[in-house]
């Protein structure tokens, strides 16, 4: 039961991303494209999934697309998403419906939520990428449609909307408060998150986090055929962040990887730089 509560919250998290995202999260019946756990099977005893159920099913035009599954520790990533496809599986096994999109949610308000989306491609089921990178959040309704047109495990991303990016400029700002994030110091900071999850996956754990930052940092920069080397070392020196800047952070560092990944940060860049 203590489990179930937990969940609760990154279930609510899941509703509210989605409904951004462009989901309607009612019941299908009452034209939304959610069904939760048992309204699953009451709705399509057809769907093959027996006891157990996904914890959200997701339609479009009324017909399923998308399994979502959440965990309550966003270290549960893994066992959220291998879940998820196994329920599409059983569904697509059942030969009624076909669902090709498969989504591991996992986490809690205090250390963020990971985000990991898996296509059916043909027999594999492969990360879902736009411009090469995966998606890391809830994929939009365009998206979705834009995947299964594809059908190849890729998609184009969709830019957050205004209203997103305020609440998460609202919440990084809140954060970088709270950690004692000196204002002159922030930019620095969230400059080298970003260009590290541009680079790569940043390593979360708290021992690692800040290594891993600069070491992927280094290596955007490093990788840049644009700068001269005089430039890259001083890019380097600019972005790199010390034991005092990142100390006060560290605790928090999840939640701001996680309302980053959030905006599918890295595909957003590299669809900004293709159009340069």
């Amino acid at each position: 039961m203590a489990r179930k509560r937990a969940e609760s919250r990154t279930r609510y998290f899941i509703r509210g991303v989605s409904a951004k995202r462009g989901w309607n999260v009612n019941h299908v019946q009452r034209g939304g494209d959610f069904l939760e756990e048992q309204e699953i099977a009451d709705y399509f005893p057809q769907i093959g999934l027996g006891l157990d159920k996904p914890d959200f099913l997701v339609c479009r035009y009324s017909e399923p697309v998308m399994v979502v599954e959440a965990k309550n520790d966003f270290k549960k990533i893994h066992e959220a998403i291998t879940e998820a496809t196994q329920y599409a599986d059983r569904i697509n096994t059942a030969g009624k419906f076909s669902v090709k999109i498969a989504v591991g949610v996992a986490g809690e308000d205090d250390n963020g939520y990971r985000v990991e989306v898996k296509y059916l491609n043909e027999t594999l089921w492969q990360a879902l990428k736009s411009h090469g990178y995966e998606l890391t959040t809830i994929p939009s309704p365009r998206e979705a449609e834009l995947a299964l047109l594809a059908n190849d495990a890729t998609t184009s991303v969709s830019p957050p909307s205004i209203s997103e990016y305020i609440d998460s400029a609202i919440e990084l700002s809140s954060i970088l408060r709270s950690a004692k994030i000196e204002a002159p110091l922030r930019p620095k900071v969230l400059g080298a998150i970003i260009t590290a999850l541009y680079r790569g996956k940043i390593d979360l754990a708290e021992e690692n986090a800040l290594s891993s930052v600069n070491e992927l940092v280094s290596a955007a920069i490093m990788e840049n055929i644009d700068f001269d080397e005089n430039k890259k070392r001083r890019l380097k020196d600019a972005l790199y962040l010390t034991i005092n800047d990142y100390e006060r952070l560290s605790p928090k560092i999840r939640r701001v990887v996680s309302i980053l990944e959030k905006q599918n940060i890295r595909s957003i860049l590299q669809t900004d730089t293709d159009f340069r």
